[in-house]
């Protein structure tokens, strides 16, 4: 049987959502001012992701597995 969860001890999605682009935006400020990428260099970074997950996306399951060693 499924475990109660203590309300005070739980997060809203948009919490949880929160926390991550915090934590994100921290990093990407740390290795900025460590000068091992630009914020530049990152969101070229973020759309080679996105276009390549979009490109998965339009795939079919077989194409999918086929790609993945």
């Amino acid at each position: 049987m499924a475990e109660k969860l203590d309300p005070e001890e739980t997060v809203s999605f948009e919490e949880l959502l929160m926390s991550n682009v915090y934590t994100q935006e921290a990093l990407i400020n740390l290795l900025e001012a460590k000068g091992i990428l630009t914020k530049s260099d990152c969101c070229k970074r973020l759309r080679s992701c996105r276009k390549k997950e979009i490109n998965e996306m339009g795939k079919s399951e077989f194409d999918l597995a086929s790609t993945v060693r």
